[in-house]
């Protein structure tokens, strides 16, 4: 991919030298996981269960798998954005330890073995074929009858409503955005629209990010920011600090809101 890249060797800079601390800080992913949040919950179970399932079971388990379990737990621990590769690594070696609980759950050892007939039955491409014909009916019966899709973005965190609205009202001149939308909105308006920063902070650099950070917060240097880069027009959530410097501010009009979206142009 180097070789296809515009950037060349320079597109691993931001990978050799993502050592920023205020990056690293200030940058969800990359920070520890806050198990007051529920959705670190999950993470926290499974990591109970690596300590409790394998003594209980009697069953050792090899060096190798402890140290898979351990190894990818600490980095969970150390940065959120690792949490996935536990979640991928700790099941298939939980199941092994959890398998002496399950034999003496009847219930469980009989839909075991019920499956495991099926399975010597239904060899070859019978699976493959069941799978297929099931996501088409689910498919179908979501898209076709009752109008839904399943990549719908949510409307209450990602400016849906006000994508539509700038598609059919476009704004000119170069945008400044809140970095949690900066993904979205490449997505919807991309190439004609082209955002201030994204999540990828790490590519778009410190100072970049010490910019936006002083601007979105409406520190006085917000001004300086948008003369150097030439901003024309905003979209972030109305309850930002900036929101409500913009809104005070006679250089500023309002050109659409709803409930988590706001647009300002100069």
């Amino acid at each position: 991919m180097t070789a296809f890249s515009p950037s060349g060797l320079e597109i691993w800079s931001p990978v050799i030298n993502a050592s920023s601390k205020f990056i690293l800080t200030n940058t969800i992913e990359t920070q520890s996981p806050n198990f007051y949040l529920p959705q670190f919950w999950p993470f926290l179970l499974l990591v109970g269960c690596g300590l409790v399932l394998p003594g209980l079971s009697g069953k050792r388990l090899p060096a190798s798998q402890l140290f898979l379990l351990a190894g990818t737990a600490i980095l969970g621990f150390w940065m959120a954005r690792n949490i996935p590769l536990f979640a991928i690594a700790a099941p298939p070696i939980l199941a092994i330890s959890a398998q002496p609980f399950a034999e003496n759950i009847r219930p469980l050892a009989r839909i075991e073995f019920n499956f495991s007939i099926v399975n010597n039955i239904a060899r070859g491409t019978f699976w493959p074929i069941i799978m297929i014909v099931g996501a088409l009916t689910f498919l179908y019966y979501r898209d076709f009858q009752t109008g839904s899709r399943i990549y719908q973005f949510p409307e209450n965190q990602l400016p849906v409503k006000a994508a539509d609205w700038l598609i059919a009202h476009p704004i000119e001149g170069k945008m400044f955005n809140d970095i949690n939308w900066g993904g979205y909105l490449l997505y919807r308006l991309w190439p004609e629209q082209k955002v201030f920063i994204d999540s990828q902070s790490d590519f778009y650099g410190e100072k970049l990010t010490r910019e936006y950070a002083s601007s979105i917060s409406a520190n006085p240097l917000w001004v300086e920011v948008f003369r150097k880069y030439g901003i024309k027009w905003v979209i972030i959530p109305p309850d930002s600090a900036l929101s409500k410097e913009l809104a005070n501010n006679n250089e500023w009009k309002t050109q659409y809101q709803d409930n988590n979206t706001i647009i300002f142009s100069r």
